[in-house]
């Protein structure tokens, strides 16, 4: 939609880049200063009260928050195997083809644009 208001410009296409760089300066003001819903402060109270029991360790943490991450994708090996090997199978397949046209479309914007 960017691209359809600033296309006609000579520089129209950077504008995009621009646009969602002035968004991160949003992101990171409405993160700081909109407060947390009710759930997410109960959540967060009760989290506190297991770390001051557990001693903190970064690479413990980054275990917990892998293993807690990938825990659906063992479920539904565990579940239906055959959908989770069709479900990887396109996936995999879909990131061979995309992969190389996400690595060059850049390059052809600067070619087609300057």
């Amino acid at each position: 939609m960017l691209f359809a208001v600033f296309g006609g410009f000579r520089w129209g296409w950077r504008v995009m880049y621009i646009v969602s760089f002035t968004e991160l300066f949003l992101l990171r003001y409405m993160y700081r200063n909109l407060p947390e819903s009710g759930i997410i402060m109960k959540a967060w109270a009760e989290t506190v009260h297991v770390e001051e029991r557990l001693p903190v360790n970064s690479l413990s943490l980054f275990r917990e928050a892998v293993l807690s991450n990938l825990k659906p994708v063992y479920l539904l090996f565990l579940s239906y195997p055959k959908r989770f090997l069709g479900c990887t199978t396109i996936a995999a397949i879909d990131g061979f083809a995309t992969a190389p046209a996400d690595l060059f479309k850049i390059k052809f914007m600067q070619e087609l644009h300057g």
